[in-house]
């Protein structure tokens, strides 16, 4: 419920994401989903998801609409734990989740057993600002590798820039660390210092690896700046486009 701008605080470091995966069930599809491109032969897709405004749904369901995929927005389950629920009982047949929770509880309880299917992860910035596929999930078809087999030609589009745009403002960085505005120099630069040693720390990966079975990487200040800069540079046509995908999702 609270509203502030980002830019007026000081940047102290962010954590990286893991990426999505986008999964269904395989009875969404009529005779039974076997590859992520039959997704496209499903006649009602129900996705089920948090708010529509959650950067997560939003970018999950532009690539399902960049797909040209037939889903309905099913929004207001409070967790991704809630979601798995509604997806192994039935209640919807598509959803999405970080890469991790996908490895850790969607694949033992639905992928293994045969009843769900991987459809696409989402791709993830790399150090040098590009989008590549997400290492953690190698199996799973990247969206531009499952657009391009589906209809020959890599996306693009306002639908791709604005799937893109949110990539790199929403889903590059989580968990942000802030100080107050005017932090002075001296103590943002310790908190800079203290959390990039203890995020590299063998400690810190070792026990990232044992509850998450992946180690969330450092994002420096500087590159937290650049992520919260960009979202007062969207241009007005991807930011309609965003703003206009909500608006479906919350009929």
């Amino acid at each position: 419920g609270f509203t502030f701008k980002y830019s007026e605080f000081t940047p102290l470091g962010g954590v990286q994401l893991s990426g999505l995966v986008v999964y269904a069930r395989k009875d969404a599809v009529p005779g039974g989903l076997e590859e992520p491109s039959e997704i496209l032969k499903a006649e009602r897709l129900l996705f089920g998801g948090m708010p529509p405004e959650h950067g997560r749904m939003i970018v999950s369901t532009m690539g399902l609409e960049l797909l040209r995929a037939n889903y309905a927005y099913i929004p207001g389950y409070p967790s991704s734990g809630n979601i798995r629920a509604a997806v192994i009982s039935g209640e919807v047949n598509i959803a999405t989740d970080a890469a991790h929770a996908y490895l850790n509880q969607v694949v033992p309880v639905l992928v293994e057993p045969g009843t769900g299917l991987p459809i696409f992860s989402m791709p993830v910035l790399n150090g040098d600002g590009e989008l590549v596929k997400n290492t953690m999930v190698p199996g799973v078809a990247s969206l531009p590798e499952l657009y391009e087999a589906l209809h020959g030609l890599p996306p693009a589009g306002i639908a791709w820039d604005a799937i893109e745009t949110m990539i790199e403002i929403d889903q590059t960085m989580q968990h942000v660390f802030l100080g107050p505005p005017g932090m002075e120099g001296s103590r943002a630069d310790l908190f800079r210092t203290g959390l990039e040693n203890a995020m590299r720390s063998e400690a810190y990966q070792a026990e990232a690896r044992r509850v998450h079975s992946y180690v969330p990487q450092v994002i420096d200040h500087q590159r937290q700046a650049e992520i919260f800069a960009a979202s007062s540079e969207v241009p007005p046509k991807v930011l309609d486009y965003i703003e206009a995908h909500i608006a479906r999702n919350s009929r």
